[in-house]
């Protein structure tokens, strides 16, 4: 009898341990999300654009409704000649914070390279 609650008790601690593991992990992961973003725009800035956006699709699969993420995403696609790939990131940053600055200017330059002018303001 004594042996079923201390065999109990081990499982349930490591229960609780496995627990806090993932706990800890997740909240590492949160603090690291700032810093993976401003290392895409270092990427993004030293031109190479297909990494950039391995670094903004892994920060969008973690949190869909970034929209600063999205947006530079949309940006390194609009640079490597994706426009629909641009345009739909572009779309759904100004969908996830329409005040977003960076998702305006994706928009925008999107615009842009289509040659719409009249959108091109209304982006800006």
């Amino acid at each position: 009898m004594l042996r079923n609650y201390y065999l109990r008790g081990l499982v349930l601690a490591a229960i609780l341990a496995a627990v806090l593991i993932v706990s800890v992990a997740a909240t590492a992961q949160e603090r690291n999300g700032p810093a993976k973003f401003e290392t895409g725009v270092k990427v993004f800035k030293a031109g190479d654009y297909k990494r950039a956006i391995v670094i903004f699709s892994a920060i969008v699969k973690r949190r869909p409704e970034n929209a600063k993420a999205l947006a530079m995403r949309s940006r390194a696609y609009s640079v490597t000649k994706s426009p629909e790939l641009a345009l739909h990131d572009a779309q759904a940053a100004l969908k996830a914070d329409p005040k977003e600055p960076l998702a305006h200017f994706a928009k925008g330059i999107i615009d842009q390279d289509k040659k719409k002018p009249d959108q091109v303001l209304k982006a800006y």
